[in-house]
């Protein structure tokens, strides 16, 4: 889990966890000094979302990021806000509360400007400069290809 202390870039959940999904959180992400938990399906085998101690914020991990838009939706989906009636069922088992939202935006990729972009739990994954010119290029030469085409 992480302090407040540095400024690290973090997605905000309201209301903030409770204990119990906080120590889930943290063993679902094999953090230090937390059981280790696994939940099928998960996207992989650790989570890259790791949550503050007040259970008020969630940060990308350093180790082990692999698939963090997947992970969130999975994680919205199945323990901060379940919906679904087998969702529901297991986070009671569980003791999970539900009803956070979670919200922010995060850089995904340091110097490519992709960055994960989280509203009322939509999650979108927003492509770095470099990948938004690459295809806005793209797009120009294929209209300009249909312009140059002969009337038929």
């Amino acid at each position: 889990m992480h302090d407040h202390d540095a400024p690290v870039p973090a997605l905000r959940v309201d209301p903030p966890l409770t204990a119990t999904e906080i120590e889930l959180l943290a063993g679902l992400a094999g953090w230090r000094g937390a059981v280790r938990r696994v939940l099928p399906p998960q996207p992989t085998p650790r989570s890259p979302w790791v949550p503050c101690r007040d259970g008020c914020c969630l940060r990308l991990a350093r180790r082990h990021r692999e698939e963090p838009a997947a992970w969130l939706r999975w994680l919205v989906r199945e323990v901060l806000d379940p919906r679904a009636a087998p969702a529901l069922r297991r986070a009671g088992r569980l003791g999970l509360a539900g009803g956070h939202a979670v919200g922010g935006e995060i850089p995904l990729a340091a110097g490519t400007g992709a960055r994960l972009v989280v509203r009322a739990n939509r999650v979108h994954e927003v492509p770095g400069a470099a990948a938004s010119a690459a295809r806005s290029t793209t797009r120009r030469a294929e209209v300009r290809s249909r312009d140059d085409d002969p009337p038929a």
